[in-house]
């Protein structure tokens, strides 16, 4: 399992995770939860740096960011943003964007949380995709549910964010998998 990173130069590249997850049968909201991911994939340990506009970023998928030794050793590495896509259930959503702000705040880097906007898989999203600050000051977050995209920028005069909603686009309820 992995992420394609695709940079402005064009250089494609994937990182691969690292710490394989699974999801408990309480976690289901409708369908079957999926197997655990440790029964298909195997952990990888390809883990490049992305670099664009003078900003260097490291990228982490899903359970990678519950070990907490991840994103210390991208901030080691100079990382000055930690790229998290994830898919968080809403019973884990508070102490996974909890660690996510400690992590900000405690490795001086920028946190971008991509989360999903729906169900997927049997299991309910809790959405609410988010960015912090190098302080661990919470600059967006976005709806719970539904397509969007949370942008931030830094610069001399301090942060600006905005969310992006795309309200055409709702998620549909989770169905069940035969």
């Amino acid at each position: 399992m992995g992420a394609l990173i695709i940079p402005p130069d064009g250089k494609v590249d994937v990182y691969t995770k690292q710490r394989l997850g699974a999801f408990s049968d309480s976690a289901r909201v409708d369908g079957v939860v999926p197997p655990a991911e440790a029964s298909t994939f195997h952990p990888g340990d390809h883990d490049p740096l992305v670099r664009f506009g003078g900003n260097t970023a490291a990228v982490a998928v899903c359970a990678d960011v519950g070990r907490p030794s991840h994103p210390e050793a991208a901030a080691k590495r100079g990382a000055k943003t930690y790229l998290a896509s994830m898919f968080v259930i809403p019973s884990e959503f508070d102490r996974e964007t909890t660690n996510l702000a400690a992590y900000a705040a405690r490795h001086s880097m920028a946190v971008v949380f991509a989360n999903y906007g729906g169900p997927s898989g049997g299991l309910a999203s809790a959405g609410r995709s988010a960015i912090w600050s190098e302080k661990g000051e919470r600059l967006i977050q976005l709806d719970a549910s539904g397509a969007g995209v949370a942008v931030a920028s830094e610069s001399d005069a301090g942060w600006r964010a905005k969310a992006i909603m795309h309200r055409g686009l709702r998620p549909r309820k989770a169905s069940r998998t035969p």
